[in-house]
């Protein structure tokens, strides 16, 4: 990302063109299609890393889980944006993981199951690093062009620092 696109870019040029309606707090009557809808409000989440299917299957298959909370209740909500055999293999993958179960007597297996939650770790403490450049960061200098969106929300409506925080958090927590 840093080699393709200059934070300052990011946020001031292409982030306010990819915000949601839903949750967002400068929409907060929606946005109005016209001619489609019936011309009434409509709330849509933005685009975001959370309508990905590649990190709630990791989750599912290595038996990651996060809290019951609004994070949750967000995720589960972008599983509705996602296509429908995606979701499906999703639900899937959680229902029949055994991973935790297979490993708890074996070290060797531990140490890789291990490594597996580390390598997401690391991932997802990219995406804040990332989040923090091109967005928490961006948000604090002035510029002709406004504010980039929400300072507070995410382009899907989410306190993004906090959650991908405690996505972070809750990865390296279930570690064994």
């Amino acid at each position: 990302m840093p080699e393709r696109c200059d934070p300052y870019v990011y946020y001031h040029r292409v982030r306010p063109f990819i915000f949601g309606s839903k949750d967002n707090p400068d929409l907060k009557n929606g946005v109005i299609y016209e001619g489609q809808y019936d011309n009434k409000s409509q709330f849509f989440r933005g685009e975001t890393g959370a309508q990905s299917s590649i990190m709630p299957t990791l989750d599912g298959a290595l038996g990651v889980e996060h809290s019951e909370d609004s994070l949750r209740h967000y995720l589960n909500e972008m599983r509705e944006y996602m296509p429908v055999d995606h979701r499906k293999f999703i639900e899937e993958v959680e229902s029949k993981s055994t991973v935790k179960d297979i490993i708890k007597d074996s070290i060797t297996l531990t140490d890789a199951y291990n490594q597996c939650l580390e390598e997401i770790r690391a991932f997802r403490e990219l995406h804040l690093h990332y989040a923090r450049t091109y967005i928490h960061n961006q948000s604090k200098q002035k510029n002709p062009f406004g504010a980039g969106g929400s300072t507070i929300r995410g382009t899907g409506g989410t306190p993004f620092m906090k959650y991908l925080k405690k996505h972070r958090d809750e990865t390296e927590q279930q570690k064994h």
